[in-house]
């Protein structure tokens, strides 16, 4: 009995696994898959038709639509610095890019650094998938209500009427959330 509960184990593994590499091999073209059982007893796959095969109509694979980041600002659409030799640099340093974030229930930090540091009449701003998360003269801003998937996050020293002064480069990073279907 211990036998026999161990090889249907591994031809269930087997199947499993066959049939998950069928269906993500062949995905794109194709979502029927035949079965037969040869001479032998042994369960047989195939994306071809043969002769005596069972046809297995194969469901599409569920898909998940992410938050994709709306109105990224591009280099063409950031205005220009108006003193661009005030500050050497503007660096996001945390998060880096193409990092996760890790089940932090939406919450992270972005922090920024500057050269020379900050001068007392300007503030850093910070745009989040374009959108303002406002502006502050400490170079940590912390984040709520941070969405799965992609974010881009670029960081801005403006003058206090607004005028850009140096822009940053853009930082895509990915927050992972796990759920409990997941």
């Amino acid at each position: 009995m211990i036998r026999a509960t161990s090889i249907s184990t591994s031809l269930l593994f087997v199947f499993t696994l066959l049939i998950t590499q069928l269906v993500l091999a062949n995905s794109a073209f194709s979502t029927t898959v035949y079965k037969k059982y040869d001479s032998n007893g042994n369960l047989v796959f195939s994306d071809e038709p043969f002769e005596g095969a069972e046809v297995i109509n194969i469901k599409p694979l569920p898909t998940i639509n992410l938050h994709l980041p709306k109105n990224l600002p591009s280099p063409s659409s950031v205005k220009p610095p108006v003193a661009a030799d005030t500050y050497q640099s503007l660096t996001i340093t945390s998060p880096q890019a193409d990092s996760s974030i890790v089940n932090t229930a939406g919450t992270g930090t972005v922090s920024v650094t500057s050269s020379p540091d900050l001068q007392n009449d300007h503030q850093y701003k910070l745009l989040l998938n374009g959108e303002n998360k406002g502006s502050q003269n400490s170079n940590s801003f912390a984040l709520t209500g941070l969405l799965r998937g992609a974010n881009t996050a670029v960081v801005q020293i403006v003058k206090g009427n607004g005028e850009v002064i140096k822009v940053s480069s853009p930082v895509t990073f990915y927050v992972r959330q796990h759920s409990i279907r997941n």
